[in-house]
């Protein structure tokens, strides 16, 4: 006996058009095409990840507190966090040790800093292995720096919501810099050490200016008890986030006395009695034109002035130069704090 079957057909759940289940693109409804498929899909409620603001905020934080709730649940995620370890049920002292090692693994494994420049278009060398020169590369650097910059973010925005953008960004910019930051995500201990070898490390103070500063605040002694910014040990220099969105660091600052001394070294600076416009220096294995050197410093100055401070500029060019600048130092810091003491 033959027993024949009818094959219903039935709507797509999208369009209507009729259509039997075994054409229908997918396993459980009626759907026609790939197009009405994703036209489903597209109408589906998203669903929200832990790691997201909407997440908090829809179960009844605040902004403010979404944006903490969706840090905390990142710090429990990274193995390199204090957070994540404790989470899973060590002591402090374990976790910090484990948030060590794992951070020590992914250095040695990271890529090599050489490497990664190659791929940023904020490097010079991203753009030289596109075939231009060391100064069309400079130029394209400082065009992608200015994408950040508080005239981008008007033209991009409009004046008040640009600006208001801007600002903002500035503020999370300068926490995710900060040293609370560093100490929130790692520990006192391995944070501290993180963000000092960041940026107590390759801002180009020299030894040497090291050293002629220690010995300046050593010889003004007991006269002296104004906060001085400078690179040591205990110390660290002080910086200002310039038009670029790019940090200058400043070698000797006072900021009681509005004073700030840049101690300038020929080779790094390009000395004006040594090089002439035009002229590249050798850096490693690449070359940069001197006037670069110069534009920076010209920017550099410019913005530290712009806050009112008095910068003084001085040249080491010789190595017996170290006493005749010390003793520099010691006097134009002994007026300033005269100047002070009879304006109060």
């Amino acid at each position: 006996m033959i027993y024949s079957y009818s094959r219903k057909e039935k709507p797509c759940l999208i369009c209507g058009s009729l259509i039997r289940k075994k054409n229908s693109v997918h396993q459980k409804f009626y759907i026609c095409s790939k197009i009405c498929n994703d036209e489903r899909r597209a109408s589906l409620p998203k669903s929200l990840s832990l790691i997201t603001k909407e997440y908090w905020i829809k179960k009844g934080f605040t902004s403010e507190q979404a944006k903490f709730k969706v840090s905390e649940q990142q710090r429990k995620r990274s193995s390199a966090s204090v957070d994540h370890w404790l989470h899973k049920g060590y002591s402090l002292e374990e976790s910090k040790k484990l948030a060590n090692d794992w951070q020590r693994r992914a250095a040695e494994k990271s890529i090599p800093i050489e490497l990664k420049r190659l791929y940023s278009h904020r490097c010079v060398e991203y753009w030289m292995a596109k075939g231009m020169t060391n100064i069309e590369a400079t130029q394209a650097v400082s065009k992608a720096n200015t994408l950040a910059s508080l005239d981008a973010f008007i033209n991009r925005y409009g004046e008040i919501e640009g600006k208001n953008k801007y600002y903002a960004s500035c503020v999370i910019n300068k926490y995710n810099l900060s040293l609370e930051r560093y100490i929130k995500d790692f520990g006192e201990a391995a944070g501290t050490e993180i963000w000092r070898k960041r940026f107590d490390n390759g801002n180009g103070s020299s030894k040497v200016a090291t050293k002629i500063f220690k010995e300046v605040i050593c010889r003004l002694g007991d006269t002296f008890s104004d906060k001085a910014y400078f690179k040591s040990e205990n110390n660290r220099e002080f910086g200002k986030r310039g038009p670029n969105n790019k940090y200058y660091f400043y070698d000797f600052v006072i900021p009681s006395l509005k004073l700030c001394i840049e101690l300038n070294g020929s080779f790094y600076h390009g000395d004006p009695q040594k090089y002439k416009s035009g002229d590249f220096i050798k850096f490693g294995g690449k070359e940069i034109l001197v006037d670069n050197l110069w534009e920076k410093d010209k920017i550099k100055k410019k913005l530290i002035e712009d806050c009112d401070y008095t910068m003084i500029e001085l040249w080491y060019r010789k190595a017996n130069d170290f006493e005749m600048l010390v003793q520099q130092c010691v006097e134009i810091v002994t007026s300033f704090m005269k100047g002070k003491d009879s304006v109060e």
